[in-house]
């Protein structure tokens, strides 16, 4: 039983080491530290206090989400978890600080499981659409691409219509997936209803849909801030729709995390991106650095003070037991078994 499970951790490990070489090799080091010797301390505290208001927009929109799927949060708490959650997640492999997140949610709050990762997993949602609807559009609006890749960005963005229609249609509406959860997997069937009645919430209160959506996109702005700011300081004169291209071609990059924190390969999407712009591969890399560097930071270090000044339970979770409670379901549950509004 133990076998497969350090097979994959080493598995991990290696692919982490392989790419994370690829990375170095593919780096002049000479014109990477140069172009961070650039930036100055001061540069670096104005951009922190830039982006730290956005931690505050993260609790604000879990604890909006939250309150949509019938659970009440206060603000401070619902950032200090948001922000906690994050910063395991640097640290943690799997997204596993997803996890102790919703854990703590259901210590300190009550919040059941499979309600806590949908509420976190609506958040996840919001951002990829958000930045891939800004990234797509600046790419076919604003940005001076070639016309074989304008067409290649619409057949895509056409491709993730459909499929977010589709999916909508026999996921949400048709609950097809719950009859795909079989065997080990029933134990998510909560977790599915959680998802999709939560779905049916937002799609019937636009309203809402549209704050939560509004929030998302403050969030962004900060960040696309944050990266123009940079930029600045260290002397690259980069057109707008070059910073919204970067922060979406980087963020793309981290649905797969193949390295710690997507240490690297964040940074080699953002140097690519950036080329577009006319930046040269090694400089954009030095820059798209700190910039990770920077948020990373932030992150770390919000997430110990809030540890420090708030009761939140989030290291004494135990990932089995977590897993644990993820219990099979009846396989007709009524979403108000679940404690979920209409």
């Amino acid at each position: 039983m133990t076998i497969r499970p350090k097979g994959r951790q080493t598995g991990a490990i290696l692919i982490a080491l392989g790419v994370t070489v690829a990375v170095v090799a593919s780096l002049d080091l000479d014109r990477v530290r140069a172009e961070l010797s650039h930036i100055s301390q001061g540069a670096l505290a104005i951009a922190t206090l830039i982006y730290l208001p956005s931690w505050v927009l993260r609790g604000q929109r879990w604890r909006g989400l939250a309150k949509d799927l019938g659970d009440e949060l206060p603000l401070r708490g619902a950032t200090a978890a948001a922000t906690v959650g994050n910063m395991l997640n640097l640290i943690l492999p799997a997204k596993a600080g997803d996890l102790l997140w919703a854990h703590a949610a259901h210590v300190r709050w009550n919040v059941p499981y499979p309600r806590g990762i949908v509420g976190i997993l609506a958040g996840r949602v919001l951002d990829l659409v958000v930045l891939a609807t800004l990234g797509g559009a600046t790419l076919l609006v604003w940005a001076p691409i070639s016309p074989s890749t304008r067409d290649s960005v619409l057949a895509l963005a056409a491709l993730g219509v459909l499929a977010s229609g589709l999916g909508y249609q026999f996921v949400v509406r048709k609950g097809v997936g719950r009859h795909l959860l079989v065997g080990s997997l029933k134990r998510f069937q909560s977790t599915h209803d959680a998802f999709t009645q939560a779905i049916h919430t937002l799609c019937a209160t636009p309203l809402r849909a549209a704050i939560h959506v509004a929030i998302s996109i403050l969030i962004w702005g900060l960040e696309f801030l944050v990266a123009w700011y940079l930029a600045l300081s260290m002397g690259f004169d980069l057109p707008g729709w070059a910073i919204i291209v970067w922060i979406f071609a980087a963020n793309l990059s981290k649905i797969i995390p193949l390295t710690p924190a997507s240490m690297g390969t964040y940074e080699a999407a953002g140097a690519i991106a950036l080329g577009l712009a006319g930046a040269s591969y090694d400089e954009a890399f030095a820059l798209v650095l700190v910039e990770h560097l920077l948020k990373n930071s932030v992150n770390l270090l919000l997430g110990v003070v809030f540890l420090g000044v708030e009761d939140l339970p989030v290291l004494e979770g135990n990932l089995d037991t977590i897993r644990s409670n993820f219990q099979p379901s009846e396989p007709h549950s009524d979403p108000e078994n679940l404690g979920i509004p209409k």
